[in-house]
């Protein structure tokens, strides 16, 4: 239990340095307990008990649900910089990543569905794993396509609400590179004929 707080604690400070931003790693983490809800309700069904392979799915699974709310809030932040509303910017960034996000979960799942459900006493080991994998990720890919931009809308919300000094505090900070970059694209564009 110990590591994977740990583990959870490491994701949230590299999506914070990511992020320039506390607000937008909760977002993207709030998959997490989907994910896990998902692969508990598959070993209950499938009557595995919880081992330490299973441990390693679950370690596996959070990897892969925080890789899909990273592609999507990455494309919502994406679409925002480019000055579309919150409202058009959550349902384009789903629209728009909703296909790689499902073929990648399918074909995950489909491809450790023949180890999970496979009989051979050599096989049965890493039948939890695959388990916690296939389940948790069945669970979560859909919840991530709906709890995630209804996180986004509220963080948005919540945002335009806050007093302005919580704006500030809640706002990512500009990079200098990318000001850098800007404004030497900038300069360039209008030194052409």
């Amino acid at each position: 239990m110990r590591s994977f707080l740990i583990t959870l604690g490491l994701i949230f400070i590299v999506l914070a340095w990511v992020f320039s931003s506390y607000t937008w790693p909760l977002a993207v983490m709030a998959a997490i307990p989907l994910g896990l809800t998902g692969a508990l309700a598959g070993h209950l069904l499938m009557g595995l008990p919880i081992n330490p392979m299973s441990m390693m799915g679950l370690f596996a699974l959070t990897g892969i649900i925080v890789n899909d709310s990273i592609i999507l809030v990455t494309t919502f932040k994406n679409l925002r910089a480019d000055g579309v509303e919150a409202r058009q910017a959550i349902e384009d960034a789903v629209c728009a990543r909703l296909r790689p996000v499902v073929v990648t979960s399918i074909t995950t799942i489909a491809g450790l569905s023949f180890l999970m459900l496979e009989q051979a006493p050599v096989a049965a080991i890493y039948t939890p794993l695959a388990a916690a994998i296939c389940f948790g990720l069945a669970y979560g890919t859909v919840l991530v396509l709906l709890v995630i931009p209804a996180l986004l809308s509220a963080i948005v919300e919540a945002g335009d609400r806050a007093p302005l000094w919580m704006q500030r505090m809640l706002r990512p900070r500009k990079k200098p590179a990318r000001d850098a970059e800007a404004e030497l694209l900038g300069e360039g564009a209008a030194s052409r004929p």
